[in-house]
């Protein structure tokens, strides 16, 4: 599958250090073969209606949430755990 990054997302990843933006990368690489996959730390978000199911990856102390459209796993946004508590 291929993966999509948005603006902001990739920004984020581009400020902070490159063994985490490395890491990330790596995991990002794993979910395009499987956007599933139990090898991962992947968790379905809840509470979303009347939107398209979206899921969070688990790197660290980081968090991408994606969303998976057709052939495609488009990245909606990486921030760090703390931030996550407040999406």
């Amino acid at each position: 599958m291929d993966v999509f990054i948005h603006e902001s997302a990739q920004k984020f990843l581009d400020k902070i250090e490159k063994k985490t933006q490395e890491g990330i990368t790596e995991h990002l690489k794993k979910l395009a073969e499987n956007p599933y996959s139990t090898q991962l730390d992947i968790k379905k978000l809840k509470g979303l209606k009347n939107k398209p199911d979206l899921f969070r990856l688990r790197v660290g102390e980081y968090r991408t949430i994606y969303f998976v459209k057709e052939n495609a796993i488009l990245i909606t946004e990486i921030m760090t755990r703390k931030k996550g508590y407040d999406f």
